[in-house]
């Protein structure tokens, strides 16, 4: 496969933090997340999610699933046993905006954002077989934090558990 150009306006931190996953490939689609930089300073950047072809990598479309204050705000993606693509999106030091899709491959069919919160960083989500997210990531407090917090499927997120 070629090199596919996903954005021309790409953050500098576009696809950084490697412990979020960007990627997901399912039997008919390819999705990437990935930041796009401001227009102008001091704007927000887009928080994006690319719609390929998977045998081609060739961008279909782009959705935007929310904003972030500057590029430290990639969106970490999971997809759970039901086909449902989870993302966390937005702040650098606010609160994490949790989303989910059954079809994200619509932009109308995304949830409402969900604020986790209070002052939240660099995320890392993933999923296990039955479904259940965790979410590890580092919280602004007296001193800087690394939080967990779960959420099993068809259930609410749980409070979130200091580890260090």
């Amino acid at each position: 496969m070629n090199p596919i150009l996903i954005s021309t306006t790409g953050s500098d931190r576009a696809t950084g933090y490697n412990m979020s996953n960007k990627i997901i490939r399912t039997t008919d689609t390819l999705f990437t997340g990935w930041l796009d930089a401001p227009s102008q300073p001091g704007d927000t950047v887009k928080i994006r999610l690319g719609i390929h072809d998977p045998e081609s990598g060739d961008l279909e479309s782009t959705q935007t699933l929310g904003e972030g204050i500057d590029n430290h705000c990639g969106p970490p993606l999971a997809m759970d046993p039901t086909d449902r693509m989870h993302a966390i999106v937005g702040h650098h030091h606010g609160p994490f905006l949790y989303r989910w899709s059954d079809n994200p491959v619509d932009p109308d069919s995304w949830s409402a954002p969900d604020p986790l919160g209070p002052a939240d960083t660099y995320p890392s989500l993933t999923i296990d077989a039955e479904g259940t997210l965790h979410l590890a990531h580092r919280v602004k407090a007296d001193r800087w934090q690394l939080w967990y917090r779960r959420k099993k499927q068809g259930q609410n997120w749980e409070p979130p558990v200091p580890l260090a």
